[in-house]
């Protein structure tokens, strides 16, 4: 089965701890759906490689071999420190805590066309303030967030936690265990989503 264009027009978002494997899922929708990667932190490492003086191929370099360690030039900090520090002390108390949503909604209003086409995925979601920037922009009835559990996983020393369901009626929470190999999570996962979208086009129908 073509599975491309699956998701076109939802905004599919991943909301879980460190390490319980959101950037893999989010790559084997993208291989399976064509779905738009997206992150609430492109803006964020933006700023932060400003503020650090780094250049992106460096940062990711570095990121991918390990961000959790620490390094001279983020001022002792890994990688994933540096962010915390960039979002929670620097930015969002001068600019607002949903800076980075009205950033991430401000790309998906100027891209409208990879949303209606295939679809956006972010894979980082955590906080409230700034998922809701995004609701606004697409829409409650268009986004659907797969909250990642995962054994041996929690938000200990992370600035992000699970999203509050009570805080966006009219978005579907998923709950997604992801203890399994990333293949068979991200099929049953795939297929949750196509019955979605089944749901979703039935009652348009309707």
């Amino acid at each position: 089965m073509n599975l491309y264009g699956l998701l076109a027009g939802l905004v599919v978002v991943f909301n879980g701890p460190p390490s319980s494997g959101k950037d893999t899922l989010t790559m084997h929708l993208q291989a399976n759906t064509g779905v738009t990667h997206s992150a609430f932190k492109i803006k964020l490492i933006e700023v932060a490689l400003a503020i650090s003086g780094v250049d992106s191929l460096t940062w990711e370099r570095w990121y991918a071999a390990d961000k959790e360690v620490a390094r001279p030039e983020l001022w002792g900090r890994s990688c994933r420190e540096f962010l915390i520090l960039v979002s929670e002390t620097m930015i969002k108390p001068s600019l607002g805590s949903d800076y980075f949503g009205v950033a991430a909604a401000q790309v998906i209003h100027k891209n409208h066309e990879a949303l209606t086409d295939y679809g956006v995925c972010f894979s980082d979601s955590g906080f409230d303030d700034e998922l809701a920037q995004v609701v606004q922009e697409v829409g409650s009835e268009n986004v659907v967030v797969v909250q990642l559990h995962r054994s041996g996983t929690n938000f200990k020393g992370d600035s992000r936690a699970y999203l509050k369901r009570e805080n966006f009626p009219g978005v579907l929470f998923i709950q997604q265990q992801n203890d399994r190999p990333a293949e068979e999570v991200a099929g049953e996962l795939i297929e949750t989503l196509a019955c979605v979208v089944a749901d979703k086009r039935n009652c348009v129908n309707a």
